[in-house]
């Protein structure tokens, strides 16, 4: 028998694939799982009859809880399903995270779709092209370039909170700004949303990552997928609240689960660190002192990463951010 708080994301799929329209049990626990032809999934808690008001329902992103007699007329369980893939994503989380912490509690379950609701309750914006790159850019640099556990970098992703740069290491005074070029051959270009982007403070680091990323429908790479594999590593490693501050990023960065896929094809070999020095193509306000009309709102602006080769980092992927550092200090 597994320990309830042994159990895994493998446990849940193969229960789903042996359901053919029947419950299965979740051993040791008070949870069971049903997969319907419809392609709906449910999960189903027993509990008993004064756990829970009678007629309660609750509802979000396309996930419903109910009250009913699941098992038979004795019994009555409180019954979560939902018919959409993606969503069905998040409730196989929810469920995981239910086995692992010994869950068994009704009252304790809505307090944590009431807590969820909050989250998803906002998902009813959609992204556009260009912050699906953007987005797709800052998870292939965390979860491809960076060795550091993810749990310990999604507290230093900025990107979807507004922050200047994408990702800020504040006790290292070191940063890394992410852009994703849709071309597939060099140079690459970016586009530079301010004049303080690229101009950090005295006594900070900056990197610039930059990276070849185009939208196509016959991409080998998506963005829900590499969304997925974070979100798997943050399960497996039993880091729930890691996984939570990253659900509440992807909804600040407007990520809606039920939105359409976007498919990439990725040129790895154009992906890479820069150091931005006084070398580095950009332009700064203070270098525009005295020349532009200080009433006079810059805003972006385009960069080309050419006769660039000597900024460029000697840095392998899967390093750390100290490593990072330490290689950027070096280097100038």
């Amino acid at each position: 028998m597994i320990p309830s708080n042994n159990f895994t994301m493998a446990d849940i799929e193969s229960r789903i694939e042996n359901s053919n329209e029947n419950w299965e049990h979740f051993v040791g626990t008070e949870w069971s799982i049903l997969s319907e032809q419809s392609e709906t999934i449910s999960v189903a808690l027993n509990i008993n009859s004064d756990d829970l008001v009678e007629g309660f329902s609750w509802e979000a992103i396309g996930i419903r809880a109910t009250i009913n007699s699941t098992f038979s007329s004795e019994q009555l369980n409180l019954v979560i399903s939902s018919d959409e893939q993606n969503s069905q994503a998040l409730l196989k989380e929810l469920l995981l995270h239910f086995l692992r912490n010994d869950i068994n509690n009704p009252n304790e379950v809505v307090d944590i779709l009431e807590m969820r609701r909050y989250l998803w309750g906002r998902l009813l914006g959609t992204l556009s092209e260009n912050q699906a790159q953007g987005l797709f850019g800052e998870l292939y640099f965390m979860n491809e370039w960076l060795s550091d556990p993810l749990h310990q970098t999604i507290t230093h992703w900025g990107g979807p909170d507004g922050a200047l740069n994408d990702f800020n290491w504040n006790n290292l005074n070191f940063h890394v700004e992410v852009k994703t070029s849709s071309l597939l051959s060099p140079p690459l270009q970016h586009e530079i949303s301010s004049l303080h982007q690229l101009n950090p403070e005295e006594g900070h680091t900056l990197l610039l990552f930059s990276m070849s990323a185009r939208i196509d429908e016959g991409g080998t790479q998506s963005l829900n997928t590499l969304i997925e594999e974070i979100r798997e590593t943050l399960i497996e490693e039993n880091q729930f609240s890691a996984l939570t501050e990253f659900n509440e990023k992807l909804v600040d960065y407007g990520w809606n689960p039920n939105q359409a896929d976007f498919r990439f094809i990725v040129n790895a070999d154009l992906a890479n660190l820069y150091l931005v020095t006084n070398n580095f193509p950009r332009i700064t306000s203070e270098e525009l002192g005295g020349i532009i009309d200080s009433r006079v709102n810059i805003g972006s602006y385009r960069i080309t990463l050419s006769n660039v080769q000597h900024l460029l980092l000697s840095v392998e992927s899967e390093s750390s951010a100290h490593q990072l550092l330490q290689a950027a200090l070096n280097q100038g």
